[in-house]
């Protein structure tokens, strides 16, 4: 497999009008890999997605896919990528079969084929018995759907979805999830914006974070947690605890007990404390002092949490 980036951005900028949409963008996207692209209202991030389609283009910059650029290589490109835009659009009275079809022969899928392709990513997405239905007929999650089906259905090297879990229900998003970490797998590199973080966090290796059209970090969910130095905290919950927080405050390493509802309580420690060795002591001197423990563990921060501190720098 080549090692050569999919997609490749080198110093892209786009203003409109005397909005600076994207300054100085640059990144580069390859092999099997789940990237989730996520900002504020307003940060770039429709605006990057649209440039890596060619529906719209720099003012400065480069911009590359499969090491090609849309003058010179556009049908390539276009063969080997997949797009969900954040509204999805169809024509309403058209079937599914039919509306796949159209893009199937459009994206070069042989027509002997087509059938049987356009039934199994149809199945895919939960849609086969809808497949002679009319778009009319279907909820707002299940075009969605379909956009994905559209999507995938000339297997591309490269996908790129633009806020693709919004508007499902809970059962529509661990579907999509699970999707997309199946096309992974098989070696396709799948880069999507989301406002829904906890989504983002439950699938993505790695995440870009976008703010005033700058890349502002790139790196894993627990990169980021490190870099944030997030909350430094263990929760504790005993069903014998008499005389615990005596025992608790003898442990240099913790600078706050709080009480929780019940016999809970959150132990914030110090930055520089080995969170594992913390809570072998804290162990070790509770069941020394008598104390039954029920359950004790790391507090981690959200991606949500950990976003919304990282962007405050930016607003």
């Amino acid at each position: 497999m080549s090692t050569e980036p999919r997609i490749q951005l080198d110093g892209i900028s786009k203003r409109f009008g005397t909005h600076q949409a994207l300054e100085d963008l640059s990144f580069s996207l390859g092999g099997a890999s789940i990237i989730g692209y996520v900002g504020p209202n307003g940060a770039g991030k429709t605006t990057t997605i649209k440039l890596m389609m060619n529906l719209l283009t720099q003012d400065s910059g480069e911009l590359s896919i499969l090491g090609k650029s849309y003058g010179d290589g556009a049908r390539e490109i276009y063969g080997a990528i997949g797009y969900m835009p954040q509204i999805i659009a169809f024509q309403e009275w058209r079937r599914l079969d039919g509306t796949l079809e159209l893009f199937g022969r459009l994206s070069g899928i042989p027509n002997e084929e087509l059938p049987a392709r356009v039934e199994e990513v149809l199945e895919i997405v939960g849609l086969k018995e809808k497949i002679r239905s009319r778009i009319s007929e279907l909820s707002g999650g299940m075009k969605r759907k379909l956009g994905l089906a559209q999507a995938i259905l000339h297997r591309p090297e490269v996908l790129i979805l633009d806020e693709p879990l919004v508007g499902l229900d809970p059962s529509g998003r661990l579907l999509f999830k699970s999707i997309i970490r199946d096309l992974a797998r098989e070696g396709v590199t799948v880069f999507f914006s989301s406002h829904i973080l906890g989504d983002v966090e439950d699938i993505v290796d790695e995440i870009i974070i976008l703010a005033g059209g700058r890349k502002r970090f790139r790196g894993g969910v627990e990169e980021l947690r490190s870099r944030l130095k997030g909350r430094k905290e263990i929760r504790l919950s005993l069903s014998h605890d008499e005389g615990a927080a005596a025992l608790l405050r003898e442990i240099r390493q913790i600078v706050e007990i709080s009480h929780l509802p019940g016999d809970e309580c959150l132990l914030r420690h110090k930055d520089e404390a080995d969170g594992d060795l913390l809570t072998h002591e804290i162990i070790e001197n509770l069941l020394k002092g008598g104390c039954r423990i029920r359950s004790i563990a790391p507090v981690s921060d959200s991606l949500e949490d950990l976003f919304a501190g990282f962007i405050e720098q930016w607003n």
